[in-house]
């Protein structure tokens, strides 16, 4: 019986499609997996337990959906702004904003009904939102507490625009504010004067208004538009670039516009955006992801599908996104279903992974902004606490970094650091669920402890203590293959004796074949001091599988504590029968 000694160095190709289970002829096939459930693949190719997130408050009411949306005006002025039924309140620094003692707000024209259609654009300290059933609206920010929200008052306002007919759509292009898509006239694109925002009026100079209407021969609504290389415009079946006609350095003019089609894919309502130097949108259905890049040598753009080895993680469509640049470029999307997906994107590198997220509740809206030391994602969840419907707003927490005291690998949690305890108060908003945690690096039960009047009592006495709702991460790699002298292994009886995983950074950990066949992983040596949680492992653990003969072999490593876990290669030993 031939035996072999595979190895998995990477799994950039990431959670692969049911659909490829047979494709071992497909290169990406022995970098994907066949689960990666709240684990991110880092570009380097190994991948991580997912952060856990951190609580910050209670919406405003808890019956209502809300929306995030960013507001940026640099790096250290960054706000998180909660959009709800006819109000915005704001975050900053990982907190809400207050003034007095209340959540600091302002009121809006959005009902609940508006806020999935909204769209916006900012330039610095102001936000320009659009809504078809609104007037344009312009919010602006004077300081922390200080914002207000009031309708863009214009320089002859298009004739054809009026109640319930306003754009849709709306960007900044070479110095002019565009609008795009009011229901009457769905395929036009309305661009104020040159460095004169709020100006409509019409002209035939260079710096006046310009209005231009797509023209394919059908009424194909404009769903966004997106400024880069020239003004990138997305209607339901296809995709068009705004240009002067001429070469990228001539400005578009009132006499100098071409509309050009470059795509027939289709794109959803979902607002696309530009990372890199391509656009991203989302085809017409909302589930798949298109990359919409320039060949230069060619001198044609390519869109290529995102979505196509992995298209079961976005089944359930697309309800919003973000893009977080660091640690790692990852694009967030929050889906219908109410879990998240994360994709790992670095071209360059050919870095397409997918990776499945979920956590104790229904995730309705994200949006990510800078700190000081990584984008922080944050979002809206929606959870069932002791018998209530909850809407929390929380975010991502950073990397912990070498302190392992600073790990976070929880959800919806809450962190304590002071003088040694038992008893950890301010639990409120996990009343009567079953929490876990860390207390001075270490997992500090086997079982989830139950929040009673908002505290719980852990066993040892602890300094730095962080606790909040368990998850379980996942990492499943595809059927093994090794090429045999007379074909594939795929199909044939096999036994996987032994597994040598190569760890970074991590403690506590299971591995199996299946969810009823789990080993844990030792972690504490002779040399551990007791009393004092085992240092981090970075390594090789050479780990007997428990196993028998089947025709998958299949490999399941999974992390169940509040405890860090990096996987960097997998190397089985495996035999075949013949």
């Amino acid at each position: 019986m031939p035996s072999g000694y595979p190895i998995l160095t990477n799994f950039t190709s990431g959670e692969m499609s049911p659909r490829l289970d047979a494709r071992v002829d497909v290169s990406k096939y022995f970098n994907a997996c066949k689960t990666l459930y709240n684990m991110i693949v880092h570009p380097h190719g190994g991948a991580s337990r997912r952060n856990g997130t951190h609580f910050v408050a209670e919406t405003k009411d808890s019956s209502k959906i809300s929306r995030l949306i960013p507001f940026q005006f640099s790096t250290e002025q960054a706000y998180i702004l909660e959009c709800g039924d006819q109000y915005i309140r704001f975050y900053k620094d990982g907190g809400q904003i207050v003034s007095g003692v209340a959540a600091y707000e302002i009121a809006t024209p959005y009902t609940t009904s508006l806020l999935s259609s909204i769209k916006y654009a900012q330039n610095a300290d102001t936000m320009r939102i659009v809504n078809q059933s609104v007037w344009p609206q312009i919010l602006t920010r004077t300081g922390h507490t200080a914002w207000t929200m009031a309708s863009v008052t214009f320089v002859n306002t298009p004739s054809t625009w009026g109640a319930g007919n306003w754009p849709g759509s709306i960007g900044f292009y070479e110095q002019r504010c565009c609008y795009a898509g009011t229901p009457a006239s769905p395929q036009s694109v309305w661009l104020s004067a040159s460095q004169a925002y709020d100006d409509m009026s019409s002209g035939v100079l260079d710096d006046d208004p310009i209005e231009v209407t797509i023209d394919d021969g059908q009424v194909n609504a404009i769903q966004w538009i997106m400024p880069g290389r020239y003004l990138n415009l997305g209607t339901v079946e296809g995709e068009w670039v705004l240009s002067s006609g001429s070469d990228v350095d001539t400005p578009i003019t009132p006499t100098k516009r071409k509309a050009t089609r470059v795509s027939n894919k289709g794109s959803s309502n979902i607002q696309a955006g530009f990372i890199s130097d391509a656009v991203i949108f989302f085809q017409k259905f909302g589930r798949k992801v298109f990359h919409l890049g320039y060949r230069y040598v060619e001198d044609k753009y390519d869109p290529s599908d995102l979505t196509i080895f992995s298209e079961h993680i976005t089944k359930s469509g697309i309800k919003e996104w973000t893009f977080q640049k660091e640690p790692d470029n990852i694009l967030w999307l929050c889906l219908n279903n109410g879990k998240l997906a994360g994709l790992t994107l670095n071209k360059e590198q050919e870095v397409i992974a997918w990776h499945d997220h979920q956590t104790d509740g229904y995730i309705e809206s994200l949006a990510v902004i800078p700190t000081s030391t990584y984008y922080q994602v944050w979002m809206i969840v929606r959870r069932e606490i002791n018998g209530a419907t909850k809407r929390y707003v929380e975010y991502f927490e950073d990397d912990f970094g070498d302190n392992q005291k600073a790990c976070w690998f929880v959800d919806c949690g809450l962190s304590y650091s002071g003088t040694a305890v038992t008893t950890v108060t301010g639990l409120d908003h996990l009343e009567g669920k079953g929490i876990v945690g860390i207390a001075d690096g270490a997992a500090i039960s086997d079982t989830p402890i139950t929040v009673v009047s908002g505290s719980v009592t852990i066993p040892n006495a602890a300094a730095s203590i962080t606790l909040g709702l368990p998850f379980t991460s996942i990492l499943e790699p595809m059927r093994l293959e090794l090429p045999l002298a007379d074909g594939t292994s795929q199909g044939r009886i096999k036994k996987i004796h032994q597994v040598v995983i190569r760890f970074y950074q991590t403690l506590g950990a299971k591995i199996g074949s299946a969810v009823g066949m789990i080993d844990t992983i030792p972690f504490r040596s002779p040399a551990d001091l007791m009393g004092q949680p085992p240092e981090l492992f970075s390594g090789d653990k050479v780990v007997p599988f428990a196993g028998g003969w089947d025709r998958n072999g299949y490999i399941r490593i999974q992390q169940d504590q509040p405890l860090p876990m990096t996987i960097l290669s997998i190397m089985p030993k495996v035999t075949v029968n013949d």
